[in-house]
């Protein structure tokens, strides 16, 4: 067990986070004790200094404690939480494993990192974290590290009736990834949770965008979660409430991120015909399933971009011939060649050969496979980007047909 109090560090959070990760500034090991601070001060034993922040990795203890640390220097959590330590632990565990062709079970090992915040003597919130060991025999048997997300620990924390909305508001706008994590799962003022789901950093803006699902769906039916699950895990199952809250929400990125959780289809109808907002109703779109509302949207939105996400969706033929020659937005146009439900080849080489825009004809070119259309391109557009299209697929072609794979 490993001890790391916080009084003992002698810089801000900030200068540690430089000292940490700018070049000749690490301390490892190999330092000489003779290298002092000044006013005779001595280095705090931090862990060995992660890589820059990714939070998708697999981090480890080290990691956890030193993000832990970093955090818990906020101005606001020091001024209403003194004298915090951390202490961590690691115990190694072992899952047995039977091959198939050995009757001797093989031992696979990973490990459980618990880390908590003491005031004292008294804990305030601890955390634990484990290695997903997989269901079958994985290749090695080394040991497989747990993920150790410092952000798990900041919500638990924030939780503490010592910090209000007031410090939370401060809190989600820590330069600290995990802090802001951990204070927009706790805050309730939904105007800076819809600030928070423009953040950054994914997982804040999941945070916040999960905090506003759980309240609207607390709102709607009274239940604080379900077993041991936020509210947000569930949230297909109440179609209503997500409708709500994509259509009232004043930010487009909280409609967005919303939408992007719908699955209802008739939800995602309404928000694909009646939204205001061209990229919340680009979302639905793209999740819908109703050909005949596709159809129509296809030919009837006012904006390309949806109207583009709609015909990547149509099946049907004659719609997409329509499209891809009159439709008077070369993004549509686009979208309608590109579709591999058009396979018209005669009207393919049509649109390769006439149609105004280039980066139509190029995809219309990757599609033909008139090999006398393609040397006629090659050779002959105006565009360099068409012509060298039609070259590679013109190459293409005749390798296949070399290798007696000719269409």
């Amino acid at each position: 067990m490993s001890r790391h109090q916080a009084g003992r560090v002698l810089f801000s959070a900030s200068t540690i986070f430089i000292a940490m990760f700018s070049p000749g500034c690490n301390r490892d090991s190999s330092t000489s004790k003779s290298d002092s601070l000044p006013n005779g001060a001595q280095w705090s034993p931090l862990p060995p200094p992660p890589p820059p922040l990714r939070l998708t990795e697999v981090h480890d203890e080290a990691w956890g404690v030193t993000r832990i640390k970093l955090a818990i220097q906020e101005p606001r959590i020091e001024s209403r939480l003194p004298g915090l330590e951390i202490v961590s632990q690691t115990s190694v565990i072992s899952v047995p494993y039977h091959p198939k062709d050995s009757g001797h079970p093989i031992d696979v090992k990973g490990e459980r990192v618990t880390i908590r915040l003491d005031q004292g003597q008294k804990t305030l919130v601890e955390a634990s974290w484990s290695s997903r060991l997989p269901d079958v025999l994985p290749p090695g048997s080394g040991l497989d590290r747990a993920d150790v997300n410092a952000e798990d620990l900041l919500k638990k924390l924030f939780r503490l009736r010592v910090f209000t909305q007031k410090d939370l508001v401060e809190l989600v706008h820590s330069n600290l990834p995990e802090v802001r994590i951990g204070a927009a799962a706790n805050l309730t003022d939904q105007s800076v949770l819809s600030e928070v789901a423009s953040d950054s950093n994914s997982l804040a803006r999941t945070t916040a965008v999960n905090n506003l699902i759980d309240q609207a769906i607390h709102k709607s039916t009274g239940k604080a979660q379900i077993g041991n699950s936020p509210l947000s895990a569930f949230a297909d199952q109440y179609p209503s409430v997500l409708l709500k809250l994509v259509m009232e929400a004043k930010d487009s990125s909280v409609a967005v991120a919303v939408a992007e959780r719908l699955t209802d289809q008739s939800a995602l109808a309404r928000v694909a015909i009646e939204h205001k907002d061209s990229l919340v109703r680009q979302t639905a779109v793209k999740k819908l399933t109703d050909q005949s509302l596709l159809a129509k949207l296809a030919t009837q939105d006012d904006e390309p971009q949806v109207r583009s996400a709609a015909v990547q969706r149509v099946f049907d033929q004659s719609l997409l011939a329509t499209l891809a020659t009159q439709d008077h937005e070369p993004q549509v146009r686009s979208a309608a060649v590109g579709n591999n439900n058009l396979t018209d080849q005669s009207l393919l080489v049509k649109i390769a050969t006439q149609d105004p825009e280039a980066q139509v004809r190029s995809i219309a070119v990757g599609k033909v496979t008139d090999q006398s259309a393609l040397s006629r391109l090659a050779a002959r557009d105006v565009d360099q980007q068409v012509r060298e299209c039609a070259r590679l697929r013109l190459q293409l072609l005749r390798k296949m047909e070399a290798a007696g794979h000719g269409r």
